[in-house]
């Protein structure tokens, strides 16, 4: 998602995000701008999603308007990744948007 970046994502027990950049600083989320905290919550949802889920029970994923603070690089990022996870771990994932973004054309997309 930050291409490249950030190596490792924190998470303390009370669900405070922090990242370590390449050079092993840490920052917690506070230090960060709205996308990149949008980031920072698309990939601990993601990640935990394939902890919680097993072989015999995979859980969904949705994602409602995760999108609001994200420009056009990070957007396109977030597809490939969101694209590549559900393909990889066999998840559905639902998203709901307001905008009228253009989305990726391997995307199955129901305008309601």
């Amino acid at each position: 998602l930050t291409d490249g970046k950030y190596d490792n994502i924190k998470l303390s027990r009370n669900f405070e995000i922090s990242l370590e950049n390449i050079n092993s600083d840490v920052y917690n989320s506070a230090s960060y701008g709205e996308a990149t905290i949008d980031q920072m919550y698309l990939a601990l949802r993601l990640s935990l999603v394939k902890v919680l889920s097993s072989d015999e029970n995979v859980l969904p994923v949705i994602l409602d308007d995760i999108f609001v603070h994200y420009d056009d690089k990070r957007k396109k990022s977030a597809y490939s990744v969101i694209n590549n996870f559900s393909s990889d771990n066999s998840i559905q994932i639902i998203m709901t948007m307001c905008s009228k973004d253009a989305l990726p054309e391997d995307f199955n997309i129901i305008k309601l």
